[in-house]
């Protein structure tokens, strides 16, 4: 009898926690605590502890700030913060692009794209 193949589906469907992480931010969760509001946390190795973040859906930056991590490079510094951001269209998917912005030139650097997800955590 013929078997039906069926494709080799990974175990984990779930994106694993070491994609979350660079040379500048590692061991970074974002929940949804409610509507609209996220909490993100992790660690960052950026100058004077100083890391910068947008929220944008593929089209349109929707929400910018920046947060304090406890330690400044050379070492890992925890950080955490909430961010309020509102999707302009339902169906979007909202990122969070955490970045250390140059003390040079202002430009963006390391930065790490984490999806925001859509169900409010428990």
């Amino acid at each position: 009898p013929a078997e039906t193949m069926t494709p080799q589906q990974p175990a984990d469907q779930q994106q694993p926690q070491e994609e979350n992480q660079n040379e500048f931010f590692k061991e970074i969760t974002a929940k949804k605590i409610k509507e609209d509001t996220f909490e993100v946390k992790g660690k960052a190795k950026v100058f004077e502890g100083v890391l910068d973040y947008v929220v944008e859906d593929g089209h349109n930056e929707l929400a910018e700030g920046s947060a304090k991590a406890s330690k400044g490079a050379p070492e890992w510094g925890d950080f955490s913060f909430t961010v309020n951001v509102k999707k302009d269209t339902p169906n979007s998917t909202l990122m969070l692009i955490l970045f250390e912005k140059s003390a040079k030139d202002g430009k963006r650097k390391g930065e790490l794209p984490i999806a925001l997800p859509e169900e409010i955590s428990k």
